[in-house]
């Protein structure tokens, strides 16, 4: 009996993905009702095969490393802090209590656009900006439709979000051109040595 309800569990968990898939932005419209473990394993299965998506297309240790551990664990947690911080803010300034696994969900469902182009990150970066967008829009779409929030405020609220997003990933960009560029100057420097020895010499 217990084998059989884990299977119809299985079964539909897969039978709303696949109806997810094919419309996206009317499956969010009405959140699943899976549980905690569910929720934790697609989460955390999501970010690793993603990360292993995008070492395959780009190959490096640190990738590869990133996929099996980092990626899922860092995906978990940012979701579940997103989570408590949503449900404080919609319980504090909208008076509505939504319960965190609601959150939780909709985030997961929301992010999976994300997760999806961030495999093509290695040859396209700024890609995961356009994943971002799609993962607002959904959460946008998921917010308003499951529990009646105004449309406007939460528009405002995640495109707030967004936008910060967009500094962080701006700044990092900036940061590791700047590191490349001190990389390739520090390789190229031996070299460079060698040649003023030479001519000296000469």
């Amino acid at each position: 009996m217990q084998n059989s309800s884990i299977g119809h569990h299985h079964k539909e968990i897969l039978e709303y993905l696949i109806d997810y898939f094919k419309n996206p932005v009317q499956s969010i419209r009405k959140l699943p009702q899976w549980g905690w473990p569910s929720l934790l394993i697609l989460q955390a299965s999501l970010a690793g095969i993603s990360g292993l998506m995008a070492f395959l297309i780009k190959p490096s240790v640190r990738r590869f490393l990133e996929a099996l551990f980092v990626l899922p664990l860092s995906s978990i947690i940012t979701t579940f802090i997103i989570t408590v911080f949503f449900h404080y803010t919609f319980y504090f300034f909208f008076r509505r209590e939504i319960s965190l696994k609601e959150i939780f969900t909709l985030l997961f469902l929301s992010n999976i656009p994300f997760f999806f182009l961030y495999i093509l990150h290695p040859l396209v970066p700024p890609i995961v900006l356009l994943g971002m967008a799609v993962t607002s829009l959904l959460l946008i779409i998921g917010l308003v439709e499951n529990f009646a929030l105004p449309k406007k405020t939460i528009i405002r609220l995640i495109g707030s979000l967004f936008i910060f997003y967009l500094i962080i990933w701006t700044f990092q960009q900036i940061r590791f051109t700047a590191f490349s560029s001190k990389n390739k100057e520090l390789k190229t420097l031996p070299g460079s040595i060698d040649i003023l020895e030479k001519e000296l010499s000469d």
